[in-house]
């Protein structure tokens, strides 16, 4: 994701990365924050690319509630969120995952 600085002044952006999963068998947080990472100095107009690898341990949950006592990343459809707040976002992307994992 590119960030800009859109300001008059040189200056840094955290930038958040939240997950959304649309459909779980368990309630889960709208938005859960699951990476961030922090832009170098920005001067006024300047751009920087920032990554943050997810992987299915930031799709997924441990799931105590049934006989699994597992970890588990359900397929189905997920948001993701990007910006400097969980309420300030300035991105957001659907993504499908297409088989459910789990793990101990």
């Amino acid at each position: 994701m590119a960030i800009t600085n859109i300001g008059q002044f040189a200056g840094r952006e955290t930038v958040q990365f939240y997950v959304h999963d649309v459909k779980s068998s368990l309630q889960r947080p709208p938005k859960e924050l699951k990476g961030f990472t922090k832009t170098g100095l920005l001067q006024p107009g300047a751009s920087e690319t920032v990554k943050v690898a997810l992987d299915r341990l930031s799709l997924g949950y441990f799931d105590d509630h049934t006989d699994r006592n597992k970890w588990v990343a359900e397929k189905g459809a997920f948001k993701l969120y990007i910006g400097p707040s969980s309420e300030e976002v300035f991105a957001e992307l659907e993504f499908e995952l297409t088989e459910t994992y789990s793990w101990i």
